[in-house]
């Protein structure tokens, strides 16, 4: 699978999960919590921490597409297998619907509205859409850059992608 392509799912599922969870949260949170307006500062306090953290690596604060991106294009080596389309597809789309799911479960049933909830699902749905506005078009222009096409070749939850290249999307004719 493409880094690009993984990038649109994975963003797309975080963007849907963290809304889906900010939403079933929101009725319990305006009941339960007259500072419900809290639970906005997730978003900035996340913002802080990745750009943070990519500050100290050299990135600039500037170039939020490149703070989650910059680690893993950097360390992206050729010759290494990369990991069939369907395979990371089904585990992203499953992780999603797991999340919604549970996530969901456990506001309704246990009447969590929760600040957590709401703010966490805030900060989920931003980093979503940091994924998909921000770290995709950048890989689109490191790959035209490079004369190369970023694939996934290892997906660890905690640590990361590794990343292998190849072939120049251009001349690929399958890009999956």
């Amino acid at each position: 699978m493409r880094y690009v392509q993984y990038l649109r799912l994975s963003g797309a599922c975080a963007l849907l999960v963290g809304l889906a969870l900010a939403l079933l949260a929101l009725p319990g949170v305006f009941i339960h919590y007259p500072a419900w307006w809290a639970g906005l500062l997730f978003v900035p306090a996340l913002l802080l921490v990745l750009g943070g953290a990519a500050s100290r690596r050299g990135t600039p604060l500037g170039a939020p597409g490149r703070w989650t991106t910059d680690r893993p294009l950097r360390a992206a080596l050729p010759g290494r297998s990369a990991v069939p389309a369907p395979v990371v597809r089904r585990q992203l789309l499953g992780e999603t619907a797991t999340g919604v799911v549970a996530g969901g479960a456990w506001i309704v049933l246990v009447n969590a509205g929760g600040l957590l909830f709401f703010g966490g699902g805030l900060a989920v749905a931003t980093y979503g859409a940091l994924q998909l506005f921000a770290a995709a078009p950048r890989v689109v222009s490191e790959e035209r850059r490079r004369r190369t096409c970023f694939r996934l070749h290892r997906r660890a939850a905690l640590r990361g992608v590794k990343l292998t290249t190849g072939v120049p999307p251009q001349a690929s004719p399958r890009a999956g």
